[in-house]
């Protein structure tokens, strides 16, 4: 921290953690993860406060105190519950509580310090392949695990432990399935998808979507904290997306009548936590497969329709809540594939039945 107020980053330091021991100063090396050195310094104070009244830390063969792993599952997921939002908090106690049910009929360890490399192996590359987990679905829980450790300084993950998986390009809609999709909507559906269709929302920022974050004078959706549903967005997600004068009118229709916070609600007033089978019951009316249909693509729509009118990487990663330009830029391989398919459908490469291929009017023979 800089005299200023200012922080200065310095990724090749490393914390150190003093306390005195026996009358002996003791400098312990915690490593260079800031949030676990804080972590270490806590739970040291809490041990020498314990100590100090009498009680008893349990130690390990060299003598430092060991984590029950209950405690540090909760600490820890106390944390992130008040850190980041209620999906990533499901997200990574979902992650914890089936890592303990990977060890089936063995005893579960009591400390942190007693889960083995094996352990962790056998959850990521069997327990989660088993229970149908896909590649990148088990390389998210990776990741979830070993932030958990590694916040206890018990990383026991080397280099290759990672599942391995192919990164697939974002899945848009068609202008058909559009159009399909939004004829079998009734009028409430039909200005919720448009939402998510015109404004790329995520799905934790359409259920707590209030009319207070609307502003249809000004014509922008404000995507920030919305405490009263236990929901936040990360630092990168908060932003204002501006909206149409068509959907403005169809939101401020929806507006006269509304007596909830919430712009999308139950009967009583809830968020609508089926929105997913909302999607599919459409879909398969509109002669969408199922499978096909899921909430997370009307995001990549969006993306990819703002790449077709020529609006620049910056600009769509604001309005996404992209935290890189990178994670912006994989939306470019769908417009691609539109693209070509455009041309082809107007003849740019036509593929002729004689045996030949006319490529902008020149026949080529095959």
């Amino acid at each position: 921290m800089r005299p200023d107020g200012t922080e200065e980053l310095h990724p090749e330091a490393v914390y150190y953690l003093s306390y005195r021991s026996a009358g002996r100063k003791v400098w312990e090396n915690l490593g260079n993860n800031p949030s676990g050195a804080m972590r270490a310094m806590e739970k040291k104070r809490a041990c020498l406060a314990y100590v100090a009244k009498g009680g008893t830390v349990l130690a390990n063969e060299n003598g430092t105190a060991r984590t029950n792993l209950g405690r540090a599952i909760d600490e820890w997921l106390e944390i992130i519950r008040e850190k980041l939002s209620r999906d990533s908090y499901n997200v990574k106690r979902l992650t914890l509580e089936e890592f303990l049910n990977s060890y089936g009929k063995k005893t579960r360890p009591k400390y942190v310090e007693d889960i083995q490399r094996m352990d962790v192996l056998r959850f990521i590359h069997t327990y989660l392949e088993q229970v149908g987990n896909s590649d990148h679905t088990r390389w998210n829980k990776f990741l979830h695990l070993r932030q958990f450790l590694s916040e206890n300084n018990h990383n026991v993950f080397m280099a290759g432990d990672a599942p391995k998986y192919g990164q697939r390009a974002p899945e848009v809609y068609t202008d058909e399935e559009v159009r399909r999709f939004f004829s079998k909507c009734d009028p409430i559906q039909h200005v919720l998808f448009s939402v998510l269709y015109s404004c790329g929302l995520r799905l934790g920022e359409v259920l707590t979507l209030r009319w207070r974050d609307i502003n249809l004078k000004e014509r922008f959706i404000h995507i920030d904290e919305r405490p009263e549903y236990n929901w936040k967005p990360k630092k990168w997600h908060v932003r204002d997306i501006p909206i149409s004068q068509e959907l403005a009118t169809e939101l401020l229709k929806l507006k006269e009548n509304a007596i909830y916070p919430l712009v999308f609600h139950t009967g009583t007033g809830k968020p609508i936590h089926h929105m997913l089978e909302m999607c599919k019951r459409i879909a398969r009316r509109a002669g969408i497969q199922p499978e096909e249909a899921y909430l997370h693509k009307w995001r990549a729509t969006f993306c990819v329709e703002l790449l077709r009118q020529g609006v620049d990487l910056p600009s769509i990663q604001a309005l996404m809540g992209h935290k890189d330009l990178e994670t912006t830029a994989r939306y470019c391989a769908p417009l691609k594939k539109l693209a070509l398919g455009d041309r082809l459908d107007k003849g740019t490469f036509n593929l002729m039945s004689s045996g030949s291929v006319a490529v902008n009017g020149a026949a080529a023979a095959v």
